[in-house]
């Protein structure tokens, strides 16, 4: 068979139109066939991402807890992340320790459930493409954002293991924010999504679109810190946001990094700090992975 045309599937509405290949033999039962397809797997993976959308570490409510008090909005925390390392593609050094192999990280709940999200971008990229992938992310941060009335504002920590493996994921991602930011300014809430990595390409190359300037009052908005430590490191720009990761806080200190860890949590990545430190919190010593002040890597 011979691919000759294309036909536009609607599984639940015109937000999810994406486009799928129609067979020139038996075209037309090929097509209700992936549309059936489509129904049930755009559906389950909505559900997915739901349900693996974690509420985060002592870190994340902490931060939540902070911005709660500084802003007007209440505001709650959780957490989205992918394999550590399989998805690490610009990873170095760091893969020999990594935090995001240890602790909580290493329990069978937390590994199943980011590769759980890892087959749910790849499936929802083989049947629709990147716009699936984008509207899929797009209701799910619309959803967790208006949902009750306890919080009017998400907080959401992108890749607290992971990072970005495909350049269709960055891209899915921005374009994802920047949607649901219309709907959720609409009805005033506030949804910031923030991440740090080592994919300065994708930075560099404009794929993940950051947004800068002070936290709006509304809407949804991407914060991306460059990470210290990869194999891209010649391209990071050090006049924007990018992290460091330190063996003590007194190492911090005389580097002029601002803590990311403790003081203030994850309060510099989402307003946009320039420099920060954030010191090495793992289960192995820091002398043991050679983290010192002439030897850092990243977070």
């Amino acid at each position: 068979m011979t691919r000759d045309t294309t036909t536009t599937v609607n599984p639940s509405g015109p937000s999810r139109d994406y486009t799928v290949h129609r067979l020139s033999r038996g075209g037309a039962l090929v097509s209700r066939i992936i549309h059936m397809v489509a129904l049930t797997l755009s559906g389950a993976a909505d559900r997915l991402f739901r349900a693996v959308l974690g509420s985060g570490n002592a870190k994340m409510r902490k931060t939540a807890k902070l911005l709660s008090a500084c802003t007007p909005h209440a505001w709650r925390g959780l957490s989205w992340s992918l394999p550590a390392v399989s998805t690490c593609a610009m990873a170095r050094r760091c893969k020999a320790y990594c935090y995001a192999l240890q602790g909580r990280f290493s329990a069978t709940t937390v590994a199943l459930a980011h590769v759980q999200n890892w087959h749910a971008l790849e499936t929802l990229y083989a049947l629709g493409g990147e716009s699936l992938v984008t509207d899929t992310i797009a209701r799910t941060l619309t959803r967790l954002t208006l949902r009750g009335r306890k919080f009017s504002a998400t907080l959401i920590r992108w890749h607290a293991a992971g990072d970005f493996h495909r350049a269709w994921y960055a891209r899915a991602l921005s374009a994802a924010v920047s949607r649901a930011s219309v709907e959720c300014a609409s009805r005033g809430r506030l949804c910031v999504v923030y991440l740090y990595t080592k994919r300065i390409d994708m930075v560099r190359s404009g794929l993940l679109t950051a947004n800068a300037g002070p936290l709006p009052s509304s809407g949804a908005v991407l914060r991306v810190v460059q990470s210290v430590g990869g194999t891209l490191d010649h391209l990071i720009d050090y006049d924007r946001p990018h992290a460091r990761v330190f063996g003590t806080h007194e190492e911090r200190k005389l580097a002029g990094y601002v803590d990311g860890n403790d003081e203030r949590a994850d309060i510099p990545a989402i307003v946009g700090e320039t420099r920060i430190g954030l010191v090495y919190h793992g289960s192995l010593s820091a002398s043991t992975v050679g983290l010192k002040s002439s030897r850092t890597d990243n977070y």
